[in-house]
């Protein structure tokens, strides 16, 4: 009898055991997935509470690149159809341009994408603050590329857009 209730002893000990390691690795593991979640999409959720202009932005992607751009600049309007064509290559990756608007207007940022008939999502670079990873440049075009959760990936010449699948790879 003594033996037996030992077996059960050391049987529920181990099940009891066994439960709680379970238990708090499920909890480690969830609170884990719901931190990268959360950190994954900050970009999304800062997109979410500003108004864009020329469409919607994907809140979901995986990679933003933030295009400081402008009407007046001749570098700029030069690289945009280039940076135009690449866009259909960059939303079938999962990425999103951004355009930072750098005109005095909103009007101006407006008829400079309508111009190039560009479908990307636009806003005014003094909006910027508020997209994680965003600083402003001292020159335009430039671009800065970011994961989701905001953290810089590379920035330069707005020309680096065109190396995009080379940048967002490594």
């Amino acid at each position: 009898m003594k033996k037996v209730l030992r077996i059960m002893l050391f049987c529920t000990l181990a099940v009891s055991i066994c439960t709680h390691y379970l238990i708090a690795q499920t909890d480690g593991k969830a609170d884990s997935a719901t931190e990268q979640t959360q950190s994954e999409n900050q970009v999304g959720k800062a997109l979410k509470k500003l108004k864009t202009f020329n469409g919607k932005p994907n809140t979901n992607a995986k990679f933003y690149i933030y295009l400081q751009s402008a009407s007046w600049c001749g570098y700029c309007q030069k690289e945009m159809p280039d940076i135009v064509k690449e866009y259909k290559k960059i939303k079938k990756a999962g990425g999103e341009i951004i355009l930072l608007g750098c005109d005095r207007t909103l009007d101006d940022a407006k008829n400079y994408l309508k111009k190039f008939r560009a479908k990307f999502p636009g806003i005014m670079v003094d909006m910027g603050g508020s997209l994680p990873g965003f600083k402003p440049a001292g020159g335009i075009p430039h671009a800065t590329f970011v994961k989701s959760d905001g953290s810089v990936i590379e920035e330069g010449h707005g020309s680096l857009v065109m190396k995009w699948n080379d940048v967002v790879s490594e």
